[in-house]
């Protein structure tokens, strides 16, 4: 859902546009007349004009403001780096004391984590953890943000134990 809230999100400025361009055109078909009535649609038409700009304008701040992080989830990288690293340490930790990392988040409290840190990452706040053994002995675990960018289910960050980066899974 949230995938079709940015898509949709996306599209306001583009339909604010269409809309002031029709509003424009009819406008120029009615100078046609003469007269009275050609000024006070002259005057109109000028009021339109600026109620369509200042829609324009509040679609593109809106466009920046809720797309962002759908359109460009690498810009969040900082955010979630920050946010993340409590849950790094207390991993790391975790595994320095029993040579092999949690097979689950909850292993993480209360020793280790008092509490799970929110992403930082709009409209998802939620950080997964995963583990799983890539070899005998030999573990990989990782921290995953869906963004919602596209309609497939692996549209996401994710931090790696073997990177020790954040990159994103669909680009």
């Amino acid at each position: 859902m949230d995938a079709l809230r940015g898509f949709a999100c996306c599209f306001a400025p583009f339909l604010a546009l269409v809309l002031g361009l029709v509003a424009m055109a009819t406008l120029r078909s009615a100078r046609a007349e003469e007269g009275e009535q050609r000024e006070r649609l002259e005057k109109h038409g000028r009021r339109l004009r600026t109620f369509a700009l200042a829609l324009l304008a509040t679609a593109f701040v809106g466009l920046g403001v809720t797309c962002a992080p759908h359109v460009v989830p690498q810009l969040w990288i900082p955010t979630l780096e920050r946010t993340s690293a409590p849950i790094v340490d207390a991993v790391e930790h975790y595994t320095r004391d029993h040579g092999r990392p949690p097979q689950q988040a909850g292993e993480l409290f209360p020793d280790y984590l008092s509490a799970w840190p929110d992403s930082g990452y709009p409209r998802q706040d939620k950080v997964s953890y995963e583990c799983y053994e890539s070899s005998p002995g030999a573990y990989t675990w990782s921290l995953r943000v869906w963004t919602g960018i596209g309609l497939e289910d692996d549209s996401s960050l994710v931090w790696s134990s073997r990177t020790r980066e954040w990159s994103g899974s669909t680009w």
